[in-house]
């Protein structure tokens, strides 16, 4: 490919200062598109990380510097910065990328299914210890299928009517794919509404794209029946729920159970389609070379080709970070998904758990790194490996996280839809579930705090102790703190009670739980900033009102719970305190420094504060390990937190 004169006389390597700058990306867009080779690389590399709109939208310089071993790409949309390796032209093996485009979106997830039922045992494996949803069998089956043998119209089947029948064996209805999409904001006419007996045939003009497009990619696959909630599943109507209350807690079984998961990863609403849209983003483009100046051993310079790579589409920002893998449910749908093959604007990305995979580079692509993804998106990838026999909550609190940035149209519903996982994972971490966190661990599952506080949600979802009881993204001390703990709180008792017509994977009516420990008294600027000091960090639960009137320092009753230390086996100078901040409730009385306590000793959680000074005089490890031992030591009070 042809080179722009900036490109052919400054991109070598090592460089003082940038060795290629576009005064936008729309100046960089420009350049690819005349021809030059390296302006399309960069290119390549910026699409596969930031939408184009995002890039177009931004203000300011795109700049390429050049260093010893690698050049890096940089832009006001980026967070830091994005390498572009090389490699010697004499070692590079890379293929030339193709775009996934026509036939191949429907034989590339055949290709990947086929490889991994033969010879993939971690994903045979996957389901011998995710334990099934109690009361379910093995063998069975969902409750409604859609038969996919008739090409003109849509017929849906009553699983147990068809096997009374012998219309078809378990074995058959067992082999079956559901799909993972948006429903989006646009009428839903083609739901089932009301019930009925042995089949239902549906007008194949009645259904929105994206089903359409998931009929093509299961027929594509050779498997005759597919699953889709708005088909399988009789929806709510006013004072009409029965079907519901009793399909929507199987659905974590329906997608552990199936062959294949199919994500409409591009499609923004169920009308919309994926098929069109995949690969649409992929901008292709070819390893460029370029010199690079090496030093010899004897003080000489040499200079030597190299070739530039091309990018690969990075799997956290095209499927984990994607809207589809914002939304609530199906996060679950694809914790428990044996199999999951993505269709993104980027390609086709596969997902199991002997291969994450994308088919860019043709056949069947190109192993994505695990590892790399590994943190960001922890249980998922561990409950695909044969290691998830050996979960444990600290693992739980990772996916938890992730799972809490999740969007919802009903708040409610945050435990609702994560109850297939933690029934599924409740026999290897072996502990009674209580409102979204486990017993054998309660006391650091308490330690977490809200990274942007919302408003206090208008419904209520999980008693205030637990994380599900607020609407926004929570992080975990646990997972900022791998070094010694010590706790100084005792679990006393717990009495969380589901929702009627539910269990305690679900929703919850009320929730309480009785520590023991020291109450003490701290006073906190009311408004406080997330970091209000080098000592001291609060995090409000609710989002806080920032009147005048609420604008000065007032007494908070705190309960501390625990202390970290990254120093060693001791809490000493380098010790974080950890406390929750309470709310008395009921009737109350005013104690001798005119704070307001709970007469019944009732309260509710509203923050959690961090400090690792709590009193400015001391600075040895003595008197740190001392004021600690003090919580421990006095005599401790029963609380209820609701």
């Amino acid at each position: 490919m042809p080179r722009c004169s900036a490109c052919s006389s400054g991109v070598r390597m090592p460089g003082e200062g940038p060795v290629r700058r576009w005064p936008s990306f729309n100046d960089l867009e420009s350049s690819a598109a005349s021809g030059c080779d390296v302006c399309t690389l960069c290119r390549q590399y910026l699409s596969n990380w930031i939408q184009r709109k995002a890039l177009c939208d931004t203000l300011g310089d795109v700049r390429l510097y050049a260093y010893d071993d690698h050049f890096s790409l940089e832009c006001p949309s980026l967070q830091g910065a994005l390498n572009l390796p090389v490699e010697d032209i004499d070692k590079s093996r890379q293929n030339k990328p193709v775009s996934p485009s026509g036939h191949g979106v429907l034989e590339t997830p055949s290709a990947w299914l086929q490889r991994c039922l033969t010879s993939h045992d971690v994903c045979d494996d996957t389901i011998s210890w995710m334990q099934r949803v109690e009361g379910e069998a093995a063998s069975n089956l969902p409750r409604r299928l859609i038969d996919l043998m008739n090409i003109d119209s849509v017929v849906i089947i009553d699983c147990a009517d068809w096997l009374a029948n012998d219309l078809a064996s378990p074995a058959d209805l067992r082999d079956y794919c559901t799909l993972s999409y948006r429903w989006g904001q646009t009428t839903h006419d083609y739901v089932l509404k009301t019930p009925f007996d042995v089949l239902l045939e549906m007008p194949l003009a009645s259904m929105p794209q994206t089903f359409k497009d998931a009929f093509a990619v299961v027929r594509a696959l050779g498997i005759r029946f597919l699953w889709i909630d708005a088909l399988c599943i009789v929806q709510p109507t006013a004072g009409d729920d029965g079907d519901w209350l009793a399909e929507g807690p199987r659905m974590g079984a329906v997608y552990q159970n199936s062959v294949l998961t199919i994500a409409a990863t591009c499609a923004l609403h169920a009308h919309e389609g994926f098929l069109a849209q995949t690969g649409a983003s992929v901008f292709a483009a070819e390893p460029c070379t370029t010199t690079r100046v090496v030093k010899e051993e004897d003080g000489t310079q040499k200079t030597k080709d190299v070739l530039m790579k091309t990018s690969t589409p990075d799997f956290f920002q095209c499927v984990s970070n994607s809207a589809l893998n914002e939304r609530g449910w199906v996060m679950q749908e694809r914790a428990l998904s044996k199999r999951v093959v993505h269709f993104t604007e980027h390609g086709i990305f596969w997902e199991c758990g002997g291969l994450k995979a994308h088919n860019i580079y043709g056949g069947l692509g190109q192993q994505v790194d695990q590892g790399r993804c590994r943190h960001k998106e922890s249980m998922i990838s561990v409950a695909r490996s044969k290691r998830t026999r050996h979960l444990c909550p600290v693992e739980w609190f990772h996916f938890v996280k992730q799972y809490s940035y999740a969007k919802f149209t009903n708040p409610q519903d945050r435990l609702m839809a994560l109850s297939s996982v933690a029934r599924a994972v409740q026999p290897v971490i072996g502990a009674e579930y209580l409102a979204g966190l486990w017993a054998n661990d309660l006391i650091r599952g308490l330690e977490w705090h809200c990274f942007k506080p919302e408003p206090k949600p208008r419904t209520y979802a999980a008693p205030t102790w637990s994380w599900a009881s607020v609407g926004s993204g929570i992080e975990f001390t646990a997972l900022c703190w791998h070094t010694f703990y010590d706790k100084v709180v005792e679990v006393v008792g717990t009495d969380v009670r589901p929702s009627p017509g539910t269990d305690r994977y679900g929703e919850i009516s009320t929730g309480k739980l009785k520590l023991r420990g020291t109450l003490d008294h701290r006073k906190f600027p009311e408004t406080a900033p997330e970091e209000y000091d080098r000592h001291l960090k609060i995090y409000w639960d609710e989002m806080q009102c920032e009147s005048p009137a609420h604008s000065g320092w007032r007494d908070y009753t705190v309960l501390p719970i625990c202390g970290h230390s990254a120093t060693g086996m001791t809490l000493g100078y380098d010790t974080m305190f950890g406390a929750i901040i309470l709310e008395p409730i009921g009737d109350t009385k005013t104690n001798a420094r005119g704070v307001l306590e709970s007469i019944t000793r009732e309260y509710r959680r509203i923050g959690w504060v961090e400090y690792d000074c709590p009193d400015a005089r001391m600075h040895s490890h003595l008197q740190r390990t001392e004021y600690f031992s003090l919580w421990k030591e006095k005599d401790p009070t029963e609380v209820i937190i609701i």
